[in-house]
């Protein structure tokens, strides 16, 4: 094998989380803050790749079409939508981002340089804000919550905003060409959404024609 650091960084930090989730049941909160530890450092390469700036353009380009003035972001990691967003929409007059990692966060605050962002290291069950947001966001977040729990994660989702919904997501209806890691999970966002009783209308966006990586999803709340 190769003796890169970076390379050897990269496989042991891999390996590692591979090898930890067959050694307990996949808990989201415990899980996440301890691969919060190397997030960073393991995908900043592969945020840099064309793929990716492709799915990153297609959200924004759909969130161009919204009315919205303040921003909630869960699973905002170390703010690489965060700082998109907030480059992107300048009529942005507050935002707040949350994560439940610490270290995602951490350097999330290094990373960000905006006086309209608001950290806080918190779970979505566990946020309690002061108000609703006209926006409520999250890229590649939910796949990430078990099947038991995803119905109770939206609804506190819709709760949290006064207009729209939207995350990017894989869903039930298009199976990756990638085999799925024992952490993330397909759910059936439309049904979820329409099956809400706050919620009048749902719209699901493929990213691409031939879907490797997702879709959009944009619910909006009864006013």
């Amino acid at each position: 094998m190769d003796s890169n650091p970076i390379i050897m960084h990269k496989f042991w930090s891999k390996t590692k989380f591979r090898n930890l989730l067959t050694l307990f049941k996949y808990e989201p909160e415990k899980y996440w803050k301890a691969r919060g530890k190397v997030y960073y450092n393991e995908k900043i390469s592969t945020y840099d790749r064309p793929e990716w700036r492709n799915y990153e353009s297609k959200f924004l380009n759909y969130i161009k079409k919204l009315e919205f003035e303040t921003v909630l972001e869960f699973g905002c990691g170390y703010g690489r939508i965060t700082n998109l967003m907030l480059e992107n929409f300048p009529q942005i007059k507050e935002y707040k981002a949350i994560d439940l990692s610490p270290d995602q966060i951490h350097n999330a605050k290094k990373i960000v340089k905006s006086e309209k962002v608001d950290f806080e290291v918190t779970t979505i069950q566990k946020f309690k804000p002061k108000k609703k947001y006209d926006l409520v966001i999250g890229f590649d977040v939910l796949m990430h919550v078990p099947p038991n729990d995803i119905n109770s994660i939206i609804e506190k989702l819709v709760n949290l905003t006064q207009k729209h919904i939207v995350n990017q997501d894989w869903d039930d209806k298009e199976k990756p060409k990638i085999n799925l890691a024992k952490h993330c999970f397909l759910h059936n966002y439309e049904k979820i959404y329409q099956e809400n009783a706050s919620i009048k209308n749902v719209n699901r966006f493929t990213t691409i024609e031939k879907p490797q990586h997702g879709s959009i999803f944009h619910a909006e709340v009864k006013e």
